[in-house]
């Protein structure tokens, strides 16, 4: 009598084609890729062989080290290129790929230079100040001197900037398997960090991917500029900043935010954080940038399939 279960032969054939997509997706999206976004591949690679060889005398002078941060303030720049782990750094090659080459031709190069520089040094000064605080709580001198670094920061501000301008797309390993959404992506990112802190049992992955997520918010909220639009900053209802939290938690937060600004006396005094937290009214404006923006990534999504279909080789006639 033959078994009602799924034959291993099928699970394994099934693990294969995913594998295999999977493969083919990293290959179209890493030669499609535009010139920024390859280039800080490339700088990335370079600098975790470089500090690999060239040991903490590399390290001591472009990673983070929070008590010398002062006078050495290029490291908030520059710790963002050291890749200190390879886990990390195939995770973040891989956000990079398929964020940065979707943003890059949206945004354009210089205002996704001026985005990663920002919340780079915003993030990585959050960090500081973290570890400081630690020391003094702690007093333990040794976190003053470790080095951090890595493209953590930067990875989880390409997928809060995915899910600004197309949060209802989806990412598939395969055409059969179940999609996610770009708005969940910063929310996935945060947690794999947090699980990545505790593999390597260092916080610094879970930081750095909080800090870049808050700075990257802060810095499209307030201050990006597009070229599509005379206001600074994106104020529509998507990009408030409780949606950065599961939904299932939103309308609790929601509801104390509302009684926390009732109790600080009405809409003049709360109306500064209520703007962000809470629902606002639609700004028609940003909707349009948004559907651009969503009209723009689809396109380069198709572009990006056409290619893997193209390099795909033709089935075997005795599969």
């Amino acid at each position: 009598m033959e078994s009602a279960g799924p034959s291993p032969g099928g699970i394994g054939a099934r693990a294969g084609a995913a594998v295999v997509g999977l493969r083919r997706s990293a290959f179209a999206a890493v030669a499609s890729s535009p010139p920024v976004t390859r280039g800080l591949a490339c700088a990335l690679v370079f600098c975790f062989f470089l500090q690999l060889l060239l040991g903490d005398a590399f390290r001591k002078q472009f990673s983070l080290v929070p008590a010398k941060v002062i006078p050495k303030l290029w490291m908030l720049l520059t710790a963002a290129i050291v890749e200190l782990n390879p886990l990390t750094l195939l995770v973040n090659l891989a956000v990079l790929f398929f964020a940065g080459g979707a943003l890059e031709p949206l945004w354009g190069w210089k205002e996704l230079l001026k985005f990663l520089c920002m919340i780079n040094v915003a993030g990585f000064f959050l960090l500081t100040a973290t570890y400081v605080v630690a020391f003094v709580a702690l007093r333990n001198v040794l976190v003053l001197y470790s080095h951090f670094g890595g493209f953590t920061v930067s990875a989880a501000g390409l997928l809060l900037g995915l899910k600004q301008a197309a949060p209802e797309e989806e990412v598939r390993p395969n055409p059969q398997s179940q999609g996610l959404r770009y708005k969940y992506l910063p929310l996935v990112f945060l947690a794999s960090s947090l699980v990545l802190t505790g593999v390597l049992e260092e916080g610094s992955p879970f930081f750095m991917a909080l800090y870049g997520t808050l700075a990257s918010w802060f810095y499209i909220r307030r201050f990006q500029r597009r070229p599509d639009a005379s206001a600074l900053g994106d104020q529509s209802e998507s990009m408030r900043l409780v949606t950065l939290l599961p939904e299932a938690v939103q309308p609790t937060i929601e509801t104390m935010a509302k009684s926390i600004f009732s109790k600080r006396g009405g809409a003049q005094q709360g109306g500064a954080g209520q703007k962000d937290l809470l629902p606002v009214s639609n700004n028609p404006e940003a909707n349009r940038r948004r559907e651009r923006g969503a009209a723009a990534l689809e396109k380069r999504l198709e572009t990006m399939a056409k290619k893997e279909e193209s390099s795909s080789p033709a089935p075997d006639a005795d599969a």
